[in-house]
């Protein structure tokens, strides 16, 4: 899992990556590659716009439009927008 600066949520499941909105609706799903389960999600890159994932001993990206955060950054995501 990872989440973004404005507080979606991005997890890997067996259907693709899933992408959540702050009160946990799924917004977007990812298909998978056909190289198998995936099974990390990771923002990086220079600009943190860079989604990289995992599957099997493939590694795929994708330049994103959202802004990820790094892992053990505490994050205070924006107000839910019910």
């Amino acid at each position: 899992m990872t989440v973004d600066t404005d507080g979606y949520l991005y997890v890997t499941t067996g259907v693709g990556l899933q992408i959540c909105d702050q009160p946990g609706r799924v917004v977007a799903i990812i298909n998978k590659p056909q190289s198998g389960p995936l099974s990390n999600v990771v923002f990086a890159g220079p600009d943190m716009q860079t989604l990289y994932v995992t599957a099997g001993d493939n590694v795929f990206w994708r330049h994103v439009r959202r802004k990820g955060t790094l892992p053990w950054t505490p994050v205070k995501p924006p107000a839910p927008q019910l």
